[in-house]
């Protein structure tokens, strides 16, 4: 679970949340992963051996001005972007990379974008949905829902509707109750199993997504799948323990998914 204060954690006890002290040589709980830590500056909490929160580079310790926007910055040529790809707090105000690619444009690096971040989706982006364009409908087909402000990721409901071949594959989103989405990935796996074939993992199957040991794939229709797969329903991802169906606000409790 996630920290409950900056020294403690949230776990299930006896079959009820709990709120364990971290302590020893471990005594700060990190935000980003929920454990108890040595040392967890860049989390976005200031913990007791922190003047601000802050990350180490080149050996030096420096402090950054946490945003929600770009627009939010002291520094009006700054760049709100998370300050490690890991990172989906939030973000930090960081000089941009002159002479890079404007947001939304198609990336396989940071270093090629203006704003110093390619998103997972493999489009420029920067911390908040104000900055996020949908790619143009003319080229991908697109549900123009952002489900991760923090690093303008879109739905995806096939992979199809993704760019530069990228699989679309679920993912959990925390924005208060846990659920999953499926999202256009640039760090997803694809492998060599067919639809239906048995999985492990996602990197087993070509569309990079495993659902319940069998190879599956995001779907719109019935019309997306296969023989050994046929039908395009909600499936319940009970293979993502922390994660709850949707609110009445999306069109199914849980992603479409080809299925038997």
């Amino acid at each position: 679970g996630p920290c409950s204060t900056p020294t403690a954690t949230r776990r299930c006890v006896g079959g009820a949340a709990a709120d364990l002290e971290c302590g020893g040589d471990t005594p700060y709980c990190d935000a980003r992963v929920g454990q108890c830590v040595a040392d967890a500056c860049g989390d976005h909490v200031v913990h007791a051996n922190e003047v601000c929160d802050a990350d180490r580079v080149d050996g030096c310790w420096r402090c950054h001005q946490f945003c929600a926007t770009s627009d939010a910055c002291d520094d009006p040529e700054a760049i709100c972007r998370p300050l490690v790809r890991e990172d989906t707090f939030g973000g930090v105000c960081l000089p941009p990379n002159l002479g890079g690619a404007p947001n939304g444009s198609f990336c396989v690096s940071d270093s090629s974008c203006y704003s110093a971040y390619c998103g997972d989706d493999g489009r420029c982006t920067e911390v908040n949905s104000v900055h996020c364009e949908p790619p143009a409908v003319s080229e991908f087909e697109v549900a123009e829902r952002v489900v991760d402000p923090s690093t303008c990721l879109f739905e995806c409901r096939h992979e199809t509707e993704c760019p530069l071949g990228l699989p679309c594959v679920t993912r959990e989103v925390w924005t208060g109750p846990v659920f999953v989405v499926n999202v256009c990935s640039r760090w997803a796996t694809r492998g060599a199993g067919l639809l239906g074939a048995s999985c492990g993992s996602g990197s087993d199957c070509q569309s990079a997504e495993c659902v319940l040991g069998r190879c599956s794939s995001a779907c719109r229709a019935d019309s997306d799948c296969g023989p050994s797969l046929p039908r395009c329903l909600p499936v319940e991802r009970t293979d993502h323990g922390a994660a709850g169906p949707r609110s009445s606000s999306w069109e199914t409790p849980w992603p479409l998914m080809c299925a038997d």
